[in-house]
């Protein structure tokens, strides 16, 4: 068997470059595109569980003129490790050929956050143009960098338990944002989550919290709230009452949430309300004015249970790498 030589790998450190977030967004635009037509196969997550370990496995294969097929797993059991990795190799659906293979955990930081740009871009009002994100971890960088290149934020506002790990964030994002190119005129830490939060025309809930961390009232009436963290009866981040005064309730995988027994809106009036994303995306592109009908659905609030459309980080990977071969050949 002849494989292309060498076969390209990359990892946390080229990622970003080869696939810069605006290009993120616009492949995970495509991958909603594909979804809502069939061809994005993203069926829920695979687990095989064993005593020294737990590995997780995305599936989805991309049905197109190109035609890949992959896969991203870790060990579930070690999510919490520093030293943790992913792999997601990708095979050509035609002949079965590695095509490339990404390595680390950044991968699917950076579709998560994508994946949260496309959304928070349609379904939040700028009004006040403020972002506010709860939480410092890996999940809240990448939805930042997504949300300050998709929407024309000019303030945001951070807060997370720990002091000291919540102003070494605020020193790296502002530096990212540079990167990245993004200007944002004010972007500072509050000292609590209600100040945070308080006229915020984005939120962005990224912590372990198994308790909810805010309350409906702190919040405005056209707020979009994008759920990242927690999202099970016995362990929310954010209250079921929020949820309920929404009137647009979305999420990136119905199917993945169905598959989840003790998923937060199992029994409530709010699963049958709960909308894919793609779907959602579909119908307002086969409207004659797909800008009004965001406009209508903007002016009041908004909940995206976000919980990992499978399949959509092998369009990340595949131009990772395209990218990293034209890179090598000059």
């Amino acid at each position: 068997m002849s494989y292309p030589s060498p076969v390209p790998v990359i990892d946390d450190s080229t990622l970003p470059e080869l696939v810069p977030m605006t290009v993120a967004l616009d492949l995970m635009e495509q991958a909603f595109g594909y979804h809502a037509q069939s061809k994005l196969l993203a069926p829920p997550r695979l687990r095989s569980e064993m005593q020294s370990g737990d590995l997780m496995f995305t599936c989805g294969a991309i049905l197109d003129e190109q035609g890949q097929l992959g896969f991203r797993v870790y060990d579930l059991k070690q999510v919490s490790s520093p030293l943790r990795s992913e792999i997601t190799p990708l095979f050509s659906s035609k002949n079965g050929q590695l095509e490339g293979l990404c390595v680390g955990p950044f991968l699917g930081a950076w579709r998560t956050g994508a994946i949260g740009g496309v959304i928070q871009k349609y379904l939040t009002s700028i009004q006040s143009g403020k972002m506010a994100i709860i939480g410092t971890g890996y999940q809240a960088r990448t939805q930042l960098l997504a949300a300050a290149a998709a929407l024309p934020l000019t303030k945001v506002e951070i807060y997370g338990r720990t002091r000291t790990r919540a102003e070494n964030f605020l020193s790296e994002m502002q530096e990212f944002l540079a990167k990245q190119g993004t200007k944002i005129a004010k972007i500072n830490l509050a000292s609590s989550i209600q100040s945070a939060v308080h006229g915020a025309d984005l939120v962005v809930t990224a912590t372990k919290s198994e308790e909810p961390i805010l309350e409906p009232n702190w919040l405005t009436e056209h707020v979009h709230v994008h759920n990242v963290g927690p999202k099970f009866k016995e362990a929310h981040e954010i209250p079921l009452e929020f949820i309920s005064s929404c009137a647009t309730t979305v999420t990136d995988s119905l199917q993945q949430t169905k598959s989840y027994d003790s998923f937060l809106l199992n029994g409530t009036a709010e699963a049958n309300r709960l909308q894919e994303f793609s779907q959602l995306l579909q119908t307002a592109n086969r409207t004659s004015n797909p800008r009004g009908y965001w406009s209508s659905l903007q002016q009041q609030r908004s909940y995206c249970c976000s919980i990992g459309l499978a399949g959509s980080e092998l369009f990340i990977a595949r131009e990772a790498i395209r990218a990293m071969r034209e890179k090598q050949n000059g």
